[in-house]
């Protein structure tokens, strides 16, 4: 699909958007991931064949498994996001309108890449599972979500870290605007979460699940005991990170904190919770 190839450049924390909810029953120690569900919606080429920029010739030759390929098109990735349009798609149709949310920045990024493209020059699939496939996306599925490819982001990790250290598009001291925000917030709560502590992140994980089963919105995931539970926990630590970056926790302009716990909680139950901290935590440590 056409938006995934930013996974590999700078910004691949933004395809985390490509899901909705699990369906999944209560987890236990290890838990049961959600069967395979033939996706409902168009796919993003199918919504954009149109409207989308192309990939530009120069980089069609560009393998994301060869370094230079790599480095080359995720500066090309980089220093054309301000420049990604919102497609005309109605606000409501992708959830977050034009405020940078992950879904908004998956149309957004979709303008950079075509769907042919994209099939040619990804190492492999994102998607193994779940809802979601790399040639077609659901987004209004509201019971299931897609579930990543740990081996492709720990080649992610590799790739990204290395182009951090030495390419000229790492140069730039932040991300843009508002994905820097995001960025700093999703790595915050990265911290938070009680990694070590099953009995906890069970039941925020099965407050979330029961809430997708039921059809209600994972925005009520901060109105839950659980969450309430969690936040009294995390007060302390909260403040810590606050005040040596005071916008990790301010959601006045984003509103994002429940999207960012969903994610979390989608990683941590379909695996890929490690591998997300390693490339996070790194993009945090370079731009913030």
């Amino acid at each position: 699909m056409k938006k995934q190839l930013l996974l590999w450049g700078s910004l691949p924390f933004f395809l985390l958007a490509c899901e909705s909810a699990p369906k999944t029953e209560t987890p236990v120690k290890k838990e049961t991931l959600p069967q395979a569900e033939m996706p409902k919606g168009p796919s993003l080429g199918q919504h954009l064949s149109e409207q989308a920029e192309q990939l530009p010739q120069m980089h069609r030759t560009k393998k994301l498994a060869d370094p230079q390929g790599f480095s080359d098109l995720a500066s090309h990735l980089f220093n054309t996001l301000p420049k990604t349009i919102f497609m005309g798609r109605p606000k409501e149709d992708v959830d977050y309108g034009i405020k940078g949310g992950y879904r908004t920045a998956i149309i957004h990024l979709s303008s950079l890449i075509g769907q042919n493209d994209w099939q040619k020059i990804k190492p492999a699939n994102f998607f193994v599972g779940g809802c979601q496939s790399d040639e077609l996306i659901d987004f209004e599925n509201k019971t299931s979500f897609g579930h990543h490819n740990p081996e492709l982001l720990e080649q992610l990790y590799q790739a990204l870290d290395q182009n951090l250290k030495t390419a000229d598009w790492a140069k730039h001291p932040s991300m843009p605007e508002p994905y820097d925000r995001l960025l700093l917030q999703t790595w915050a709560y990265g911290q938070l979460l009680p990694w070590k502590n099953e009995a906890e992140m069970t039941s925020l994980k099965s407050n979330y699940q029961a809430l997708m089963q039921k059809g209600i919105s994972y925005e009520k995931i901060t109105s839950s005991k659980a969450y309430e539970h969690f936040a009294k926990q995390t007060f302390a630590e909260r403040q810590k990170i606050s005040k040596e970056y005071p916008h990790a926790f301010d959601y006045r302009l984003n509103d994002y904190e429940a999207e960012i716990l969903a994610f979390w909680l989608r990683r941590s139950i379909d695996g890929t919770a490690p591998q997300w901290q390693k490339i996070i935590n790194r993009l945090q440590e370079h731009f913030n």
